[in-house]
């Protein structure tokens, strides 16, 4: 999927569900044209095994790498551009401790990426990033079955995303994973949106008493 993610401070999973209509930033995504239905079937995803949460304390560089690589499409598309540009290895753990991020591959050659961030009553979902040398296999599909695994059991009731307004491309490869347009946003200081919000509902499901939003990783 080529719909990278801002950095946590920065991304669409740090927009408040009550957010004004002028976020402080709007959340990009690498290409997502990456849902498992346009390649042979031959071509299947690694194995579950491979499917990791990324701690606090892990070597960040090679995730970093991945998101500005898969990032890098949106230069001269995009305006204002992105905040990908401000992530760094701090930001990413910092995200890792106060929300998740998961990723597909060894840590130090992760092939996909996905930032959540509990935002009552969503889960909202940044930085996915796959990289080229693995589209086609459904990863993207892939992290977002995951998001609504995590949103369900964490008792929220939707993911929430962010694309640009110029990744007609983003926009379409999520509606093909159950995404529905809800609004659209504007960066601070833009007279015009620049970005749209996009929300996935999940089925309802029984909620556990004593479940409780996001912790902390532990290392």
């Amino acid at each position: 999927m080529k719909p990278p993610a801002d950095p946590p401070s920065d991304q669409s999973a740090d927009l408040p569900a009550d957010r004004p209509q002028a976020p402080r930033h709007a959340q990009e995504h690498g290409r997502p044209r990456d849902t498992g239905t346009d390649h042979p079937a031959h071509r299947p995803a690694p194995p579950h095994g491979d499917l990791r949460r990324v701690l606090p304390t892990d070597d960040h560089q090679p995730l970093l790498d991945l998101i500005r690589c898969e990032f890098a499409f949106m230069e001269g598309r995009i305006d204002p551009p992105s905040s990908m540009h401000r992530l760094t290895c701090a930001a990413i753990a910092e995200q890792a401790a106060v929300g998740e991020i998961w990723a597909v591959g060894e840590a130090d050659t992760p092939v996909a990426c996905v930032f959540f961030t509990v935002k009552t009553p969503a889960l909202y979902v940044g930085k996915l990033s796959v990289a080229a040398s693995h589209r086609g296999r459904g990863l993207a599909r892939r992290l977002i079955d995951l998001a609504v695994e995590r949103a369900g059991v964490l008792g929220l009731d939707h993911l929430e995303l962010e694309a640009r307004i110029e990744l007609v491309e983003n926009q379409a490869a999520f509606a093909s994973m159950g995404f529905v347009k809800t609004g659209e946003t504007a960066h601070p200081g833009y007279d015009r949106p620049t970005s749209v919000t996009m929300q996935k509902a999940l089925a309802p499901q029984l909620h556990l008493p004593g479940q409780s939003p996001l912790k902390p990783a532990r290392s």
